[in-house]
């Protein structure tokens, strides 16, 4: 019995490290989970994505409606991915776009939509878009409609957008009520297990946490999984190309523009940029190649798309494009 996993440390805060806390606690709630924040290092996210399988997958799980948490976490509806101008040249503002609704494409007599369209647009018939022509979101998604009536009834799948900060708050406090201990601290070292696994961690205080399961929610820095463990990243740079971000937060006027109950990816002249509306704003950020720009050209390039100016407050990212795959090791990664 001395193999089996008793006390749980997370390393990391933000949503990844609060819905893994809040998750595990709810499965596990006789295992001991501490989850270790640096106060220091600011959390990323000026807006976030979903899928649809959130709800069900986790929220459901937790036994949390959906109306309870939204309203706690700025979140709105998303219906769709709208893919905008990557048809023609950004620097023409060809207009065109694609919706990409959840679900499969729906079929008639056991044959996808599209197979007709297909057919008939190749007999020379002028066909309208093929989102428009095969699905029954488009049109909605037009007129900025819920994905739900006002008596709660689904209408189409979808997904949401919400405030990442407000999530990973409002999990914490969640968390920490079912009995996840919060530890405000930085990693400063590790200690190994004969056979290489973790053992403990060592914070800048001088702690000592021990534990039988590590779950690495520090994002970039890899703090267990890449420096502790020495796990190799596998580095696929040559296929993405993009490896920087320019993002912020844009306000929003709800009453006279609405909210857009779909993300936004709008091709760039190096990249594209997203838009996740929540309610009051809008998350948008520019995933960028170095290679291609520098981050003054991309910085003005994404200021000028939403009419800011130079002094909106402004987050710079470096992305890593690639994975770790650590095969029968005790450490998570998330």
């Amino acid at each position: 019995m001395d193999n089996l996993i008793k006390d749980i440390i997370i390393v990391g805060g933000g949503t990844a490290g609060w819905m893994t806390a809040s998750y595990l606690k709810k499965a596990l709630p006789k295992i001991e989970i501490t989850l270790i924040e640096a106060p220091s290092i600011p959390r990323i996210g000026v807006g976030e994505a979903t899928v649809p399988n959130l709800q069900p997958v986790f929220f459901d799980f937790l036994g949390i409606p959906e109306e309870e948490w939204m309203r706690g976490c700025n979140a709105a509806f998303k219906g769709a991915v709208k893919f905008i101008n990557w048809k023609t040249d950004p620097a023409t503002n060809g207009g065109d776009h694609f919706y990409h609704p959840f679900g499969l494409i729906p079929q008639c007599d056991d044959i996808p939509l599209t197979h007709y369209w297909s057919f008939k647009r190749k007999a020379g018939n002028k066909m309208p878009p093929v989102d428009y022509s095969c699905f029954v979101e488009p049109p909605l998604l037009d007129e900025k409609r819920s994905p739900k009536t006002m008596d709660g009834t689904r209408v189409t799948r979808y997904a949401w957008h919400f405030d990442a900060q407000l999530v990973a708050n409002y999990l914490r406090d969640l968390a920490i009520s079912w009995g996840v201990k919060h530890v405000l601290d930085e990693i400063e070292g590790t200690t190994h297990t004969e056979k290489g696994y973790l053992a403990s961690v060592k914070t800048k205080s001088g702690s000592v946490y021990k534990a039988d399961l590590f779950v690495d929610c520090s994002g970039f820095r890899g703090l267990l999984i890449n420096k502790a463990m020495n796990e190799p990243f596998l580095d696929m740079s040559d296929h993405l190309f993009c490896d920087r971000a320019v993002a912020t937060a844009v306000p929003n006027d709800d009453k006279r523009y609405g909210i857009e109950p779909y993300t936004s990816a709008i091709a760039m002249k190096n990249g594209w940029t997203w838009k996740i509306p929540m309610l009051t704003r809008f998350g948008t950020g520019y995933v960028y190649s170095s290679k291609f720009t520098t981050q003054d050209k991309a910085t003005e390039e994404f200021l000028k798309l939403w009419n800011l100016d130079d002094s909106t407050a402004l987050n710079q990212v470096s992305l890593e494009s690639g994975e770790t795959v650590v095969p029968g090791s005790r450490t998570a990664s998330a």
